[in-house]
């Protein structure tokens, strides 16, 4: 008994140290992961998007499982605030990505970050009034434990604010412009599409150097995208202002990506130019958006079928 006792004790600080070790590759794998949200810019003009870059970074020394933040299942739920702390009275659209069946979870390593881009225009599509504002950011898997539990659970939070203001004199005339089309296409009014169209053309003519004329280059393209049912004219139409999109604002957040990973290959795969449509998708990194791709090309094929 006391020969066991005696080699107890001395395999106890080895114990101890195992035991430490664990504990301590435990907390750091599930405590280090930090949520950030940043804006492109601190104050923005009526009805302009407001772009914004939501980040998880893993500040740990081991790699973490974690979720793709954008998902239908809201692992990441953005509140909008004005500074007084009570909701905006202003309408909203639902704005879910469809979840892809492989790529949610993605490996983080140590000191990694995964970067999602949004926009609150996909929210608040006719822009938010002047004000004030405060953003609540909330990356929560915790409560989806049971379906997808090789993934880190937890919730992290983060807010910042942002203000609205008034449009300039120079910027008053495509504000209008901007203001009359996006309420067209947003009320789905397709019998008023082409005056939308009017609207958009003119605003990107008459002010080239407009905050507001990016926004409506992209609008001009998803005009005439929208329109489409079972023709191809809509996108031969929309593709020449995707490319000028995409060239004259290469950078431009959110939009740009969204165009070079999923709607110029859409619209051109559309009117049949496979090879291309497939060379920039397999140039594009982004798998959520790849999937995103296919559903609609397959989605497409199926309504052309009926």
């Amino acid at each position: 008994m006391t020969t066991l006792c005696q080699r107890m004790i001395q395999r106890l600080p080895l114990v101890l140290v195992l035991m430490f070790c664990m504990t301590s590759c435990l907390v750091s794998n599930s405590a280090e992961l930090e949520l950030k949200i940043e804006l492109n810019k601190p104050s923005y003009l009526e009805s302009e998007p407001i772009l914004l870059v939501i980040s998880i970074k893993n500040n740990g020394n081991l790699p973490i499982d974690v979720a793709e933040p954008l998902v239908r299942e809201g692992f990441i739920t953005l509140v909008l605030f004005t500074d007084q702390g009570s909701e905006p009275k202003i309408p909203a659209l639902s704005w879910d990505l469809a979840m892809p069946s492989s790529d949610y979870k993605v490996c983080l390593q140590p000191n990694g970050v995964l970067k999602s881009e949004w926009s609150l225009t996909e929210r608040y599509p006719l822009g938010l009034p002047i004000g004030a504002y405060v953003l609540k950011c909330s990356y929560n898997t915790k409560r989806f434990l049971s379906q997808y539990p090789n993934i880190w659970h937890g919730i992290l939070t983060q807010e910042i604010t942002l203000s609205v203001a008034e449009p300039s004199p120079d910027e008053k005339e495509a504000y209008m412009l901007l203001r009359k089309a996006q309420a067209i296409i947003t009320e789905n009014e397709k019998d008023r599409y082409p005056e939308a169209r009017e609207s958009l053309i003119a605003l990107a003519k008459k002010h080239p150097n407009s905050v507001y004329t990016p926004y409506s280059i992209y609008l001009l393209a998803k005009n005439y995208s929208v329109m489409q049912s079972d023709k191809t004219q809509y996108f031969n139409q929309a593709i020449p202002y995707y490319r000028s999109f995409l060239e004259k604002y290469p950078k431009y957040p959110y939009y740009s990506r969204l165009i070079g990973s999923i709607e110029l290959p859409f619209a051109l795969y559309s009117v049949g130019e496979t090879n291309e449509a497939r060379e920039i998708l397999e140039n594009s990194l982004d798998g959520l958006h790849k999937q995103r791709l296919m559903q609609l090309i397959n989605k497409n094929k199926q309504g052309l079928a009926k």
